[in-house]
């Protein structure tokens, strides 16, 4: 009788611990990135880039939508992607590139934005990184290259890049969410600005990133089918154990 109350109470410490793992992984979510349609500007419109730059020589670049991205004129603005030519050894545009051959323009005044598919949890901290970069020649510093984070249409974090001529700079805005953050549940969306002189500053976009760091969510329901079954096992296993414990002797 006592080795098969203990077997009993070993079988029910089991279950127990079973039930802990499967509460613990249930509510767990992972960190990462928040997925961004065309982040680097690499898939290019249908028309390509059918234009050739004068000054910088030896790019080329287009006048067109860009495909993920909706372009909202806030003054005179041209928009479009260019190739600078950084992997030909062609650095007359830009020193560097941050993420592959292609990056966004805005001349003048001009916002590119995404509304993502992801929508704001409370509680957790998003970043959004963006490298901002500025042409070698043929442009004047613009008043505003920036980034901005919104949920809905209220914006949650935002920051401004000062890049050198023919340099890039890593931008960066965080939005902490509190546990009872009244935006819960809105979509994100990112925006890039650009404000400056129309046909003479210029804002330049590549690598455009954003994460959120650990958090929690609520278990999904096949999680909660194997809690419920765990549970059910160890009030099962337990009943066993105290109705051999209690009952009537059994002659040996």
């Amino acid at each position: 009788m006592k080795t098969k109350i203990i077997l009993g109470a070993a079988r029910t410490k089991g279950l127990t611990l079973l039930m802990v793992a499967l509460f613990a992984g249930a509510g767990t979510a992972h960190a990462g990135p928040i997925p961004v349609l065309n982040p680097s500007f690499e898939t290019l419109p249908a028309g390509g880039l059918p234009f050739s730059c004068t000054n910088p020589t030896g790019c080329s670049f287009s006048q067109d939508l860009i495909p993920n991205w909706t372009e909202t004129a806030t003054g005179s603005s041209v928009f479009g992607q260019i190739r600078p030519g950084v992997s030909s050894g062609n650095t007359s545009a830009f020193n560097t590139v941050p993420d592959g051959l292609t990056v966004a323009y805005v001349t003048g005044s001009g916002d590119l934005s995404q509304l993502l598919t992801t929508n704001l949890v409370a509680g957790l901290t998003y970043t959004l990184q963006v490298d901002i970069g500025m042409l070698k020649s043929g442009v004047i510093a613009s008043t505003q290259v920036g980034i901005e984070l919104l949920a809905g249409s209220t914006v949650i974090a935002s920051a401004n890049g000062n890049p050198t001529a023919g340099n890039w700079t890593t931008v960066t805005a965080t939005y902490n969410s509190p546990v009872a953050d009244a935006l819960a549940g809105q979509a994100l969306s990112i925006v890039l600005v650009q404000v400056g002189a129309s046909g003479v500053s210029q804002g330049d976009f590549d690598k455009v990133g954003l994460s959120n760091n650990l958090g929690t969510t609520a278990p999904e329901p096949a999680s909660f089918a194997l809690v419920g079954l765990a549970l059910v096992l160890v009030v099962f296993g337990s009943r066993r154990r105290v109705l051999r414990s209690v009952g009537a002797p059994r002659a040996w």
